[in-house]
């Protein structure tokens, strides 16, 4: 399916009937996670998820391997019911900041920012929402773990998003799940959003293993070695 995008500016945002109110610095930011160049289109872009948490309406992004979920808001009298999913090329023209009605037809009116009364249109996507609940792992160990830094750099670059600054982006609490290969991101200053990565993690454990925890030069020196030294 392709989706196909029309914008129409208007005098005043339009009203659905039911509509999620989405900041947009959020949207942006989730959509760093989505997938790019991705023959599955319901990769590509945000979905908004009324239905998994019953009471909260999240975000929710993956491109396969990483996850991204933010809780939006509360479920409200005019929240649509059923999941909608915003495409990366929509959000691409939407602003960065300020919030947008995204309404069960598939339209996003900006109501609060410099772009007030810009409205896109696109093609609803047919395929259901994937189920990112039974990804969540139920509990996480503190022990020390292995992590490639590659990998984190999406996760840190959805911080800066989310702080609107690149100071603190590198601040993410990194636990790993007790019952699989993937681990949980968190970010200090965003307590709603909930990263989960599961992509080569048990190759990149492998790789990283070492002998100890310090190098052998820092281990204490035998008798014989520090007589030497004197």
């Amino acid at each position: 399916m392709t989706n196909e995008t029309a914008n129409e500016t208007t005098d005043g945002a339009k009203k659905a009937p039911a509509a999620f109110e989405v900041n947009l610095r959020h949207l942006h930011a989730l959509s760093l996670l989505a997938a790019d160049k991705d023959s599955r289109e319901y990769l590509a872009g945000v979905w908004i998820d009324p239905e998994t948490r019953p009471g909260h309406v999240l975000l929710f992004a993956t491109n396969g391997f990483r996850v991204g979920l933010l809780r939006e808001c509360d479920w409200g009298a005019n929240t649509p019911l059923k999941p909608l999913f915003v495409p990366s090329a929509i959000i691409k023209q939407l602003p960065k900041d300020g919030t947008a009605a995204i309404s069960e037809d598939s339209t996003a009116a900006v109501v609060q920012g410099k772009a007030g009364g810009l409205m896109l249109k696109w093609a609803p996507l047919q395929t259901s929402m994937p189920c990112w609940f039974n990804l969540v792992p139920q509990s996480v160990t503190d022990e020390v773990n292995f992590f490639d830094a590659v990998q984190l750099g999406l996760f840190a670059k959805v911080n800066a998003q989310l702080n609107r600054t690149k100071e603190d982006a590198g601040l993410l609490n990194i636990r790993w799940n007790e019952g699989g290969p993937s681990y949980v991101v968190r970010l200090p200053r965003h307590p709603d959003f909930l990263g989960l990565n599961s992509m080569h993690t048990q190759r990149v454990k492998d790789k990283c293993k070492l002998p100890s925890l310090l190098p052998a030069w820092w281990l204490p020196a035998s008798d014989e070695a520090t007589e030497g030294l004197v």
